[in-house]
């Protein structure tokens, strides 16, 4: 993948979202693409971690996070599966910063939103995600429940595997 034309791609994206209402300011009549918006923040939040500007990439992902949770709420069935997978890059962004406390509490609400969705392999990758932040907050017994849980999952879903094959 090339950095540069990735970056071209985003801000052309971008132009063309400028001509949307914003968040919060939508109109009859005008076009909103509040989901095209929250994609394109996602992945600039992931640009600009992956150049190592984390208080960029947290901000931006923190609007993400809005937007995605704005349209969470805005259907009968929501979008939980999106919202998890964003609060679990904020997570890691928030981790990368070594804000522990705030990273542990992304996994955990990540964790329960795949699993309102009946996800449990990504339930799983944000239950590990917690580990460490539970570590580093000196509670290694909520981090052995976490992995107790982990363990839980693999083995229903090995389970599952075996009825499905008989």
């Amino acid at each position: 993948i090339d950095p540069d034309q990735t970056q071209r791609y985003i801000q052309r994206a971008s132009q063309i979202l400028d001509g949307t209402d914003l968040p919060g300011e939508e109109r009859r009549g005008r076009r909103q693409m509040i989901g095209a918006r929250s994609a394109i923040l996602s992945q600039q939040a992931h640009q600009a971690f992956a150049n190592g500007h984390i208080e960029k990439a947290i901000e931006l992902c923190r609007h993400d996070l809005e937007l995605t949770s704005r349209l969470a709420q805005s259907g009968p069935d929501g979008l939980p599966r999106q919202e998890a997978t964003v609060r679990r890059h904020l997570g890691q962004m928030l981790m990368a910063k070594g804000s522990y406390e705030e990273a542990e509490k992304m996994f955990l609400a990540s964790a329960e939103l795949f699993r309102s969705v009946l996800d449990p392999m990504s339930d799983f990758f944000s239950l590990a995600r917690r580990v460490e932040p539970l570590l580093q907050l000196q509670r290694p017994a909520d981090a052995s429940d976490v992995i107790k849980r982990m363990k839980d999952l693999l083995h229903a879903c090995a389970q599952n595997s075996t009825r499905r094959e008989n």
